[in-house]
């Protein structure tokens, strides 16, 4: 669908008038974003490319549930037909929110989130846990902790022709979904993917605005989210080790926040290197569909992710 196309489409289902202008944000593997601008409003559009209307469904209700409870979360704009998610023939699926003027954090092999960002990002991922302990509201049928895992796993024999050390990550993962299984504590709505991209801030200071982007949410552990934060602010990819004031700034607010002294024991440890092993996972899985016999072998340590998550054992 070109620009023209999609404008059309905004036009006769969501109502925008006037003058409809795109501003394309990011294009990726999963989303195409765009900036859309109408009737002197401005909109955030999210067209899908992976996830199926189902899993679209259960993102926009958790993200309508959070705005009802004060967390803070895009508003979400209904099309005609009062749907919240869309489903047009040119995309998996469509999304239109109120737009949030803000900043994002960027982080990059070179950069990394300031201290400050980053405390105010744990004290709020802090908030979202303690707002949905509730399993009957917050679990989602699609997607748990252990999603990408049991992917993985289903698909061992496309994984060794892949990757040339896919038993090594077979086994990590075997060994990593077993103890994930027995954890029975501090349950909440599991963002999944509490990367600095996925959170806006006022434009002059940290206050953080909005989350966004619960494509990956699941009800579980809530440490997986603290365990994938301590990753990846402390260590973007491309870093070669973690940065340890980065480390305990975040454990020490989420603590305060949360009401509970975490340390990077073992326990905390397992909980950076299990959403990265599931991140890394994920990355394979995602090279399959292109995959050819014929093409060289990948090796594990092409995965960002994987390299960080054997890093953790060093910590």
């Amino acid at each position: 669908m070109d620009e023209i196309g999609l404008i059309k489409y905004l036009a006769e289902n969501y109502g925008l008038s006037g003058r409809i202008s795109l501003n394309l944000l990011q294009a990726s593997d999963y989303n195409i974003n765009y900036r859309v601008s109408a009737d002197q409003q401005d909109y955030f559009l999210k067209v899908g490319k992976m996830f199926p209307l189902a899993a679209a469904q259960e993102e926009a209700l958790i993200s309508q549930r959070l705005a009802n409870i004060g967390f803070p979360v895009p508003e979400l704009i209904k099309n005609k037909e009062a749907e919240m998610i869309s489903q047009p023939d040119f995309a998996q699926t469509l999304v239109l929110y109120r737009f949030i003027a803000g900043r994002h954090v960027v982080t990059s092999q070179d950069q990394r989130p300031s201290l400050s960002e980053a405390r105010e990002a744990a004290k709020v991922l802090a908030q979202l846990h303690a707002l949905t302990s509730s399993k009957n509201v917050w679990s989602r049928p699609s997607r748990n902790g252990s999603t990408e895992i049991d992917r993985a796993l289903q698909n061992q024999d496309a994984l060794r022709r892949l990757i040339s050390d896919a038993d090594v990550l077979i086994g990590e993962l075997k060994e990593a979904q077993e103890r994930f299984s027995a954890s029975t504590q501090n349950f909440s709505l599991v963002h999944g993917d509490w990367r600095s991209k996925n959170l806006i801030y006022q434009a002059a200071g940290d206050k953080v605005l909005a989350v966004t982007d619960f494509e990956w949410c699941f009800y579980g552990p809530c440490l997986y989210d603290l365990g994938l934060m301590l990753v990846e602010w402390s260590c973007p990819d491309g870093q070669a080790a973690f940065d340890p004031a980065m480390l305990e700034a975040i454990i020490a607010a989420y603590s305060e926040a949360s009401g509970h002294d975490y340390q990077l024991d073992e326990n905390l440890k397992f909980w950076l290197y299990y959403p990265a092993l599931c991140d890394a996972a994920t990355y394979f899985l995602n090279l399959l569909p292109g995959s050819q016999a014929s093409a060289p072998l990948r090796v594990l340590s092409s995965s960002h992710m994987y390299r960080k998550a054997q890093a953790v054992k060093s910590l």
